[in-house]
């Protein structure tokens, strides 16, 4: 996990993590449920809006939508700080998402996306 952390240092990222693939259903339960969860945007199709739009967006029969909570925006330094609040970034994102373990690191300034899979217990034996 460290060589991960590394790599990010320098940029400014957006830690992602999917809650919903192929999601066909109601988005009012969506925006309710991101609303109870605490946080304030999510990406719909790979477009960052802010959780009370979802209710904006009209459905059409038979669209998929894929959504992830956007669990925190943060620049990567090379720092102690960074580095607890990006931990606990990526604990509230595991607790969050969808159960896959799947995370994602959006490149602020590039869009540039990596996704990592992480565990837990990694993330737990990661901080020794």
């Amino acid at each position: 996990m460290i060589e991960v952390y590394n790599f990010l240092v320098g940029k400014r990222i957006i830690i992602l993590t999917p809650k919903w693939r192929s999601f066909a259903g109601n988005l009012n339960s969506v925006s309710d449920v991101i609303d109870n969860l605490g946080f304030s945007q999510v990406r719909v199709n790979g477009k960052i809006i802010d959780s009370d739009r979802i209710k904006d967006i009209n459905l059409i029969s038979g669209f998929l939508y894929n959504i992830d909570i956007a669990v925190d925006r943060i620049t990567i330094a090379n720092d102690l700080k960074t580095m607890t609040e990006f931990v606990r970034s990526l604990q509230v994102a595991l607790k969050n998402g969808d159960g896959t373990n799947e995370l994602i690191f959006l490149d602020f300034d590039t869009k540039e996306e990596f996704r990592y899979h992480l565990t837990e217990d990694v993330l737990r034996k990661a901080l020794g």
